[in-house]
């Protein structure tokens, strides 16, 4: 089961009333560089990442997601959609290094070989207050280009609020998953889209032929529609969303007067918040693109991708606000997931029917120190469950329980003793 953890608030509130791409704009107040700026990673370690290009916007202390987003061609997808959250310990050129190890892989299958042939990223983790799109206010973010280890990453909105999350906007990665295939002059190119599921297609067109053929579309949570003997792309990921796939690109096209590449797939949205409400207007949506048609021939459409939230509460005020639909009309994709974990649900309406499961609330142990100190907390049997070190004023240490507990806390700035509170009961 999952734990709601609803980050620190550090970037503040934001109200959202324009189009903004979560990783190139700056939204919060305080930020210099993009809220969730991002980068591809070209190798990893147990405790870092490597990337081509200095880290900027991302420093120590922030929180950053790291994801596979839909792994090489369709031979090595087994850790597409693996993802963890970390905390940045330091940054030097071109490395980013984290607090804790790793407890997945992000290559080929497998291991962690030949990352950069992956689409894996590190993304920079918004953590907000409240959060207010207005109408007419979009969070998006970049597409993710083509797989074959091109250096643009993109497709994810990912963000927490320790607060409310107010939709009368959209939250909108339509389109910004893989891209579709490619149908060549007169050379090969790559008829088949792009992702885990990819829509198929005709990769050559011959001029002196006049080459005409549809493209498939692509699979997710179901295949994807056939076109001739181009087969559809295939279904992948769970209904839990167990792991946060985008969608697949559609496959290529062409019709007498030439070819006609593939629609691209839809991006993903991870949402974790105390509350959200998405109102009238507002939607969020992970929705893959059309495939074009001309001359009587269609490429294939993109497959939507996923819908992941983690929240308190939730009210999508009586209509399917959450959509991940199938796409295209003559070579659809597929529709995506969407899931919800959640503590009390007042409307959850999404296209399709979302996947719901309770979520766990964490146990924190609260309290206040008058000077810099490291907070060690133990079970009855006095084996450290958690420790902290914390500054002057308020402090929470999350424990895995509901205790009780010994809380130890020793001052780092002075030569006093430790203090020791006995049977503390944490708070969730």
């Amino acid at each position: 089961m999952a734990t709601l953890r609803l980050g620190s608030g550090g970037d503040g509130a934001i109200t959202v009333t324009s189009n903004k791409n979560i990783n190139t704009d700056v939204v919060a107040s305080a930020r210099t560089y993009a809220d969730g700026i991002n980068y591809k990673v070209t190798s990893i370690g147990n405790d870092y990442v490597n990337i081509s290009v200095a880290p900027d916007g991302i420093v120590a202390g922030d929180e950053v997601i790291l994801i596979n987003l839909y792994g090489y061609e369709t031979t090595n997808v087994a850790n597409a959609g693996n993802y963890e959250f970390f905390i940045v310990d330091s940054v030097a050129s071109g490395v980013v290094n984290f607090t804790s190890n790793k407890t997945k892989n992000y290559g080929h299958d497998g291991g962690d070989s030949s990352i950069s042939s992956h689409s894996v990223m590190i993304q920079r983790i918004p953590n907000y207050t409240t959060v207010d799109i207005q109408a007419g206010g979009i969070i998006t973010c970049n597409g993710t280009s083509r797989g074959d280890g091109a250096t643009n990453v993109g497709g994810l909105v990912c963000f927490r609020s320790n607060d409310t999350v107010t939709i009368a906007g959209r939250v909108d990665t339509i389109g910004k998953g893989p891209a579709g295939g490619v149908c060549g002059y007169d050379f090969a190119d790559h008829g088949k889209g792009w992702g885990v599921g990819p829509g198929t297609g005709v990769d050559r067109y011959y001029a002196s032929f006049h080459s005409q053929a549809n493209g498939s579309g692509a699979g997710h949570s179901a295949v994807g529609a056939a076109a001739g003997g181009y087969p559809g792309g295939i279904i992948y990921g769970t209904t839990d969303i167990a792991k946060l796939h985008v969608g697949s690109g559609g496959g290529a096209a062409s019709n007498y007067w030439g070819p006609m590449g593939g629609a691209s797939g839809g991006g993903a949205v991870f949402i974790i918040c105390e509350t959200l409400n998405v109102v009238s207007g507002g939607t969020i949506d992970v929705d893959g693109s059309d495939g074009s048609s001309a001359m009587g021939y269609t490429a294939g459409s993109g497959s939507s991708g996923s819908i992941l939230l983690h929240v308190k509460f939730i009210n999508t005020n009586g209509a399917a606000r959450l959509l991940s639909i199938a796409t295209g009309s003559n070579y659809p994709g597929s529709a995506g997931r969407i899931a919800v974990y959640y503590r009390t649900i007042t409307d959850a309406q999404g296209n399709p029917t979302p996947y719901t499961e309770l979520i766990n609330l964490p146990y924190f142990i609260e309290g206040t120190t008058s000077e810099n100190a490291e907070i060690r907390v133990y079970n009855s049997s006095w084996v450290l469950e958690s420790s902290k070190s914390v500054t002057t004023g308020i402090y929470q240490v999350e424990v895995g329980t509901e205790g009780p507990f010994f809380v130890v806390g020793t001052p780092t700035g002075s030569s006093k003793n430790s203090q020791i509170y006995r049977n503390i009961t944490p708070s969730q």
